[in-house]
């Protein structure tokens, strides 16, 4: 394990690394860092290439603090990180971010099959993003797809993934290119409770955004019959919201068993909310049972 630094790092370009089945810790609380880290580049290219699979990313078990982020990723223009691989991993116990992956990531991102939840009490985090991609048009062809976010267990089983304080929540959160762009797919959001009855930060499952960004948003489930998500918030609840100008097709998806208890003027669900202008907004075949 490691204390106020990440756990493993990444600087300078490389290309071909591949971690798997490796258990990783650290209690490292910047926003700017994180258990495993992939740092910017001086040389002439940025990290490509790279698996990081089946492995245990997490909080020091020695300590009582816990990591502000699972993995984090910066890269440098035009060095861009590409060719990433993040699969199969469990990421949980932090308080800002599971993934992070920002400005200078490049093409051919995938995170894929990992397992997000929250099994240390009560979480009280500042705001929390499960999953954020935001490094705008450099980034396409990207895959999001097969995740499980919430509870305190794999598959976001368990008891519930609990948040008591005024912050935002969001599941998935994604800005990036406007050519191939990202693909957003066949992810469960489920099996959280929202329990602070001042909180009037938005809860959002999934957030495609970005000027003329290109998304495909496709069989996704937020909430569950047997695992429903719970607010007491006086705040909204949005399933998918996509404020890109781009094109987005959102099919097949499913919004479930939500409930927002609360009498505040805040307060209230939403399914599927589009503001951004999209050029082409296809919205076929979901299912929003509240």
């Amino acid at each position: 394990p490691s204390h106020d630094t990440p756990a493993i790092g990444f600087s300078n370009g490389g290309s071909s690394d591949t971690l798997i089945n490796v258990i990783l810790e650290s209690r490292v609380s910047s926003t700017g860092l994180g258990v495993v880290y992939i740092a910017p580049s001086s040389l002439t290219r940025g990290l490509s290439n790279t698996l990081i699979s089946n492995c245990w990313i997490r909080h020091d078990l020695t300590g009582t603090s816990l990591p502000a982020i699972g993995i984090y990723g910066l890269g440098t223009s035009p060095r861009f990180n590409s060719d990433i691989t993040i699969t199969g991993n469990r990421i949980y116990n932090f308080t800002f971010s599971g993934v992070t992956l920002t400005s200078g990531t490049g093409n051919n991102i995938n995170i894929t099959n990992n397992h997000f939840f929250y099994n240390y009490g009560i979480n009280t985090s500042t705001s929390m993003t499960v999953i954020s991609m935001p490094p705008g048009v450099t980034s396409n062809n990207n895959n999001i797809t097969g995740n499980f976010i919430g509870g305190s267990a794999s598959f976001a089983q368990g008891a519930p993934w609990v948040n008591n304080t005024t912050v935002t929540f969001s599941g998935i959160s994604v800005s990036t290119g406007t050519g191939l762009g990202t693909n957003i797919n066949n992810n469960i959001i489920q099996n959280i409770n929202l329990t602070s009855t001042t909180n009037t930060g938005t809860f959002t499952g999934i957030w495609p955004q970005g000027t003329a960004a290109v998304y495909n948003v496709n069989n996704n489930r937020i909430g569950s019959y047997s695992l429903p998500f719970y607010s007491l918030n006086n705040a909204r609840f949005i399933g998918i919201n996509t404020t890109t100008s781009g094109n987005v097709n959102i099919l097949n998806d499913s919004i479930l068993n939500i409930t927002v208890l609360n009498a505040g003027t805040t307060a209230g669900i939403t399914g599927i909310q589009s503001t951004g202008g999209s050029t082409n907004l296809l919205n076929n075949n979901n299912n929003v049972v509240a």
